[in-house]
């Protein structure tokens, strides 16, 4: 549930309502974009597609292709290879055929690592900044990333909680990836 509505978050605009000349648009402009007043400055918005697809930079970044389905598959086992979440464009999902244990990602927006506190709630701290949240049926890694605060989220159900280790390596893939 807390990831559902933190994906939530980050789905809000950084700027101010849409004027009625605004059409709504797929991703939002560049700030740049949105200063010059020329339309066709606006970036193209990077289709989600797979996951192990190449990970874009900037304010396009795509949480499936940050991943690939065997970087993620040592940590849940077999799984469909990663999915858009149907709650936020900023979050990818991997499930398993077994309905049993599951993964999120979610990349934060552009310029949210600022809120990303080292001496935060969440529960115990680990190596290179990660703050690790355990959980009754698995465990978070809350991470920067570029400019980005970023979650891995493992469900491991039945199976026992990830190794931290695990989600160590899977935010060091991520971070060299964005």
């Amino acid at each position: 549930m807390s990831v559902a509505l933190a994906a939530s978050a980050c789905d809000s605009p950084a700027s101010a309502t849409p004027g009625p000349a605004d059409k709504p648009s797929a991703a939002a402009p560049s700030p740049a974009a949105r200063t010059s007043g020329d339309r066709s400055a606006v970036p193209t918005p990077t289709p989600t597609g797979t996951a192990g697809g190449a990970a874009a930079r900037g304010a396009d970044a795509n949480p499936c292709g940050v991943l690939k389905p065997g970087d993620v598959t040592p940590v849940i086992g077999g799984n469909d290879g990663g999915r858009p979440s149907p709650v936020s464009k900023n979050a990818c999902v991997w499930l398993t055929s077994a309905r049993g244990p599951g993964m999120t990602v979610l990349l934060g927006p552009p310029g949210s690592a600022a809120s990303f506190g080292s001496d935060s709630e969440f529960t115990e701290p680990g190596p290179d900044g990660i703050r690790f949240d355990a959980f009754d049926s698995g465990l978070r890694a809350h991470f920067v990333a570029a400019d980005r605060s970023c979650v891995i989220e493992v469900i491991s159900g039945s199976h026992g909680r990830p190794e931290r280790s695990a989600l160590v390596r899977l935010a060091g893939l991520v971070r060299g990836r964005l």
